[in-house]
């Protein structure tokens, strides 16, 4: 066995040998397993980055059985963290250390992504290694990552990975961190509802923050200029959707008040249907003297001017909204099939 120690960072990375250099780090003696790890660790980021080498290097994380050899490893792959979430092959590494190391002993990569944040949530699996650094964190590690996280929320909520980071904070429905986001989203209302990735944060944002959250974001959905961008858009729709469905009863009137006289602009898109029975289900749930109008009755969009793009008037909060993103022709969009679209790491 110890014929391999020299040889061994050029077996790793072999289509074939790299299989036998996995099935030997189950049966190594501690001594043969320090040594190897010694010898392959000058070049332990280069193993891992490539196709066969990354499971040869997991492997190894995998069966490390003394403090001296998990040292080694850790010193050798603290160069590199970055570069490795990045990488296609890389990352599972990195995924592994989080899986099998102490706390204290995978700081390291806590302080790494810490440092490079923004665009470790813009790559692909930058955006997943972030997810398994959350899950894996010890409650101070946890705190620390989703204080950077929140630090750049609006520089990643519109990527089409960043996204999936902010989601996956949200989803642990901390209500004191999904309001901070949700406070934060509020001025970038309508810029926000109209793109395809930030459109479904907005979504989980209206979910999870608290009732008073909720109110202000409905109050200000309450205004026929914003309602007539989004209800036009074919992802701010869906958010105008959500907010239908989670309104206080005393807000319910007035949203639907502000959406029904301009249900007649969209009277052929494919979506009009189903926010038609939402209004006619919400209305018959609350009694609603509206109830019976039907959703294109009248022509009452004349009483607004539907191509205004203004930057909007502040709401009672004082929240002046930017219509950064006006889309005056929804044929620029792909259409938006449903209320989630699929993860980059389910992609086939």
């Amino acid at each position: 066995m110890t014929e391999i120690i020299p040889h061994v960072a050029e077996l790793m990375t072999d289509q074939y040998a790299n299989f036998l250099v996995q099935k030997l780090f189950d049966v190594m003696p501690d001594d043969v397993r320090y040594n190897v790890a010694q010898v392959a660790a000058p070049k332990i980021s280069t193993i891992a980055l490539t196709p066969h080498g990354t499971f040869s290097v997991q492997k190894m994380i995998e069966t490390i059985s003394t403090r001296e050899e998990m040292e080694i490893v850790r010193a050798a792959l603290s160069k590199d963290v970055v570069r490795l979430v990045k990488d296609t092959h890389g990352n599972h590494v990195i995924q592994k250390v989080l899986q099998r190391f102490d706390y204290e002993d995978k700081e390291f990569i806590y302080e790494a992504v810490m440092s490079d944040c923004v665009a470790i949530a813009k790559n692909k699996q930058g955006c997943c290694v972030l997810q398994r650094c959350l899950e894996f964190a010890s409650p101070s590690q946890k705190t620390a990552l989703v204080a950077h996280i929140l630090s750049c929320c609006l520089q990643v909520v519109q990527d089409p990975f960043g996204n999936y980071v902010l989601q996956y904070v949200l989803e642990a429905k901390d209500s004191s961190i999904n309001d901070t986001i949700a406070i934060a989203f509020l001025p970038h209302l309508v810029q926000l509802c109209m793109n395809k990735f930030s459109s479904n944060v907005m979504e989980k944002v209206l979910r999870g923050a608290s009732p008073h959250i909720q109110e202000m974001y409905v109050d200000t959905m309450c205004n026929p200029d914003i309602v007539t961008h989004l209800i036009q858009d074919d992802y701010g729709n869906y958010v105008l959707q959500t907010a239908l469905s989670i309104c206080a009863p005393s807000q319910t009137d007035a949203l639907v008040n502000t959406i029904r006289p301009l249900m007649p602009m969209i009277k052929s898109a494919p979506y009009a249907k189903k926010l038609e029975g939402k209004i006619d289900a919400i209305t018959k749930k609350t009694g609603s003297p509206n109830a019976n109008g039907g959703s294109f009755r009248g022509n009452s969009s004349s009483e607004y001017d539907t191509n205004s793009r203004g930057n909007g008037s502040p709401n009672k909060y004082g929240y002046h909204l930017s219509n950064e993103n006006n889309h005056n022709n929804n044929n620029n969009y792909h259409h938006r099939m449903g209320n989630e679209r699929q993860a980059p790491w389910q992609a086939s």
